[in-house]
């Protein structure tokens, strides 16, 4: 049965609605899958019509095609066992105009459509492969991670360990620009110490599926970094208290160019699943959807 549903985007031709389904699991005390979850992709029009619902393997993450006319979406090895971990099974391309289901690659653990080139990059633990829809080939590539800027000049490396510093690098070259200092990994709190003066919070990260993991949408380059002020309401005697809510009192965004090594401008609301096609920033502030400019 369906559990919860997630990870819900709008194609960019503004035509498809993509969510993941996924049923509920059963763990044991030591935290491992007694019933594994089983994630579907949907595929819904913009009259509400289902047009396509992949559930015959485990969907980890999806991604739109620039246009909006393709998906390209990570499967997983069902879990029949008491592990926690799946086995990646492949990367596949799905055309909503044919209905065809084409496999890309194997094993690949993380995915980016880039609008830059049209490519679809591949995460794998030891490299990055790109996938041309145009030519079919996939190559290996010298990069170090997927998370391309808008133009594609710039990528960030995104650890998944704790305390290891992000990586800003040139696409072309490979070189790295500059490194992310990351500090408190439960509650992380950051700065780049060669360039800030202040702490600016830490570099911005989607939820869900939508890009851009760090960069301010439709900017070109710019990252984006956020700094929330939370209240904590503690309940207990003496030092062992338990937290019971955090009040958001506050989120700072700063905008940044690494090009030139300085904030280009710092202002303040709520995040929300707001996405512009536009050169701006939607926030929530004072109950209302506000449409911040970036520089």
């Amino acid at each position: 049965d369906k559990w919860c549903t997630h990870s819900i985007s709008v194609s960019p031709n503004n035509r498809y609605i993509a969510f993941i389904e996924e049923t509920k699991s059963e763990c044991t005390r030591d935290g491992l899958y007694k019933v594994a979850p089983q994630r579907s992709l949907v595929i819904m029009d913009s009259s509400g019509k289902v047009d396509r619902r992949i559930d015959d393997m485990d969907v980890k993450k999806y991604v739109w095609s620039p246009d909006g006319t393709k998906l390209a979406y990570l499967t997983f090895e069902p879990c029949d066992c008491d592990y926690t971990y799946k086995c990646p099974s492949g990367a596949w391309v799905y055309d909503l105009a044919s209905s065809k289901t084409e496999k890309i690659a194997d094993l690949a653990t993380e995915i980016h459509w880039a609008a830059f080139d049209d490519a679809i990059y591949l995460y794998y633990p030891n490299s990055v492969q790109k996938w041309s829809p145009s030519s079919g080939s996939l190559e290996k590539t010298h990069h170090k991670d997927i998370y391309f800027s808008p133009d594609g000049q710039y990528y960030l490396q995104l650890w998944k360990d704790e305390g290891k510093p992000i990586v800003l690098y040139e696409t072309i070259t490979d070189k790295v620009v500059l490194f992310i200092e990351v500090r408190q990994w439960a509650l992380p709190k950051g700065d780049m110490a060669e360039t800030f003066s202040t702490d600016m919070g830490v570099l911005w990260s989607s939820h869900d599926l939508t890009p851009p993991h760090g960069w301010a949408f439709n900017t070109g380059h710019y990252l984006l970094f956020t700094k929330t002020d939370v209240e904590n309401e503690k309940e207990g005697r003496g030092p062992m208290k338990i937290v019971e809510s955090q009040d958001v009192q506050r989120i700072t965004y700063t905008v940044y160019n690494p090009e030139r090594r300085m904030s280009l401008r710092t202002f303040e609301g709520v995040p929300g699943n707001w996405i512009s096609n536009g050169f701006v920033i939607p926030i929530e502030r004072d109950g209302s959807v506000v449409l911040e400019e970036a520089p």
